[in-house]
């Protein structure tokens, strides 16, 4: 009997609700990269699984192509179309199955998986590739395609969760714990140009404060989404950035605590490196970004225009890049560090600024 999965239903539903033929996943014709695969490798016979077949269009076209095929999916109202689709192909059937819980007991020579893998919860991996190997023969071939990280939308790819966002917050938060009975009264918050503490808060504040703020950032990652769809376009990245972010701020704690521990690591050396990861992956989301409220250069200009959004981002990009770059070299030149990020981070959005106008103004004028 086939355990019921929490994804279940969803599936079902999906392929009640919407017209197959338009969801994002579904291509008429044999997969490029398999035909391309298959074409390599010199396979033109065996049989063939198709694992999270939906409405059946790639194990038609392998049926076509003179294998022997079964195709598997969760949802039955999936399956029903694909049958009603492929009446006349005697050397192709379609059964109901869960591949992370599997009734199939006949060995394959080759498994194909476009798209199912990523969409299994972490914990039911294990079972996925257990099954995998039970069911293929000896020298059988799994292709798989997945894990796109260019994936647009809610479906697909697992992406970061609330969980891992958690976990660091989880791990800063234990840090305090652990280290608070250990601080001083004081704990330092400020430093000046020459890495010298010149600014203090209150304990409690201070072992507070940037959990505090984590949770406050890491919220962004729920409701900025809900605000503005348009992320979801590249949701991924923006989920990196949040990611990224919490990793800077446990850096900073790790920074105050160690440093009233007597472990004092100047900030002219390790500020500028942290800092430099950061806007470099800043550079990284804006090259990714599409036209949105919250993310990215947003200037007048560019969020009346995908044509100046996108030429705008690409420069921005490259410059926020540089500054990370700049910003670490920071390290060698002492109390100037803080210029080798301040100095770039002001010229970049100067001149991102400026261009957005610019190509806003060469736009209408082309449309004149």
């Amino acid at each position: 009997m086939v355990e019921k999965r929490t994804y279940h239903n969803d599936w079902e539903k999906t392929y009640k609700e919407y017209n197959p033929k338009e969801l994002p996943w579904y291509l008429d014709d044999l997969d490029p990269d398999l035909e391309l695969e298959l074409a390599k490798r010199n396979i033109s016979s065996g049989n063939f699984l198709d694992i999270g077949t939906g409405v059946g269009t790639q194990a038609k076209a392998l049926a076509e192509k003179g294998f022997q095929v079964i195709g598997v999916d969760i949802s039955t109202n999936a399956l029903e179309f694909a049958k009603k689709e492929t009446k006349k192909l005697n050397n192709l059937r379609f059964m109901q199955d869960d591949i992370t819980n599997t009734r199939l007991i006949q060995k394959f020579d080759y498994i194909f998986d476009r798209g199912c893998f990523h969409t299994l919860f972490p914990e039911f991996r294990k079972e996925y590739i257990k099954n995998i190997l039970k069911l293929l023969n000896e020298n059988g071939l799994l292709f798989i395609k997945t894990f796109s990280i260019e994936e647009p939308g809610n479906y697909g790819p697992q992406r970061l969760s609330e969980n891992e966002i958690l976990a660091i917050i989880v791990i800063t938060i234990a840090i305090s714990a652990y280290y608070y009975p250990k601080l001083s009264d004081n704990l330092p918050s400020h430093w000046n140009s020459e890495g010298i503490v010149d600014g203090y808060m209150a304990k409690n504040m201070g072992i507070a404060f940037v959990p505090l703020i984590m949770i406050l950032f890491s919220s962004m990652t729920f409701w900025v989404p809900k605000l503005d769809p348009k992320i979801e376009n590249f949701r991924n990245y923006f989920d990196g950035f949040i990611i990224i972010l919490m990793l800077f701020f446990l850096f900073i704690h790790l920074q105050i605590i160690l440093w009233d521990l007597g472990i004092q690591i100047s900030p002219n050396k390790s500020f500028p490196i942290a800092l430099g990861i950061l806007m470099i992956y800043v550079g990284f989301l804006l090259s990714k970004s599409s036209r949105n409220w919250f993310i990215g250069i947003r200037t007048p200009w560019t969020l009346q225009s995908d044509y100046v959004w996108e030429k705008t981002h690409k420069i921005g990009s490259k410059l926020f890049i540089a500054v990370g770059i700049i910003s670490m070299i920071g390290i060698f030149f002492g109390k100037f560090a803080i210029y080798f990020l301040l100095i770039p981070v002001f010229a970049a959005v100067l001149i991102t600024f400026f261009y957005s106008y610019y190509l806003f103004k060469q736009e209408q004028k082309n449309s004149k």
